[in-house]
């Protein structure tokens, strides 16, 4: 079971499904989603926000756009991604990324939105241990990642086979089906 971890436009799933794609994880929740999600970005932890996604089955990923945020979403077991992009790379250094391993959190990198740097970072912290998750995040079709595209682009830059397709098959369904379990 392949699975796209996010999905902004419900239009594309017949799409996603030809290209091998069998489940999703669409933004805002959505007509035909089991599993919505939400994800937040703030300079500040939104405490309120949280709990108002949370308490409405959605799950919860979080964008920080500092480290105090960055911190406390680590620490918070309602979030269950943090996304990782240009904006907020400068962030991620080594002790915060042994505390996000120790928690077992995930890391998502949207194809679609993020630098050869980003990319290459993320590889750089999968190789460390961290669950890194790399979604197309599209809105409409020309910004689709089939799994084989993904797959070689993350080769090209340097992660080795087993891991790339750990971060593509193995780490997108374990996230999808902690959520399965818990909604």
């Amino acid at each position: 079971m392949l699975v796209e971890t996010c999905l902004r436009n419900e239009a594309l799933i017949p799409i996603l499904k030809k290209i091998g794609y069998s489940s999703f994880l669409i933004e805002g929740g959505g007509a035909v989603a089991t599993i919505g999600r939400i994800t937040l970005t703030a300079e500040k932890y939104p405490h309120g926000e949280i709990d108002k996604a949370f308490s409405r089955g959605h799950l919860v990923f979080f964008r920080p756009n500092s480290r105090d945020s960055l911190i406390k979403v680590i620490n918070d077991e309602r979030v269950c991604c943090i996304v990782l992009d240009n904006t907020n790379l400068h962030l991620y250094k080594r002790p915060l990324v042994r505390l996000m391993v120790r928690k077992g959190k995930f890391v998502e990198v949207w194809l679609r939105s993020s630098s050869h740097e980003v990319v290459r970072r993320a590889i750089e912290l999968g190789n460390r241990g961290l669950k890194t998750v790399f979604s197309s995040c599209p809105s409409k079709i020309s910004e689709v990642w089939s799994p084989i595209s993904k797959l070689n682009y993350l080769l090209i830059l340097g992660a080795s086979s087993p891991l790339a397709l750990t971060w593509i098959y193995s780490f997108p369904l374990e996230l999808y089906r902690n959520a399965s379990a818990n909604y």
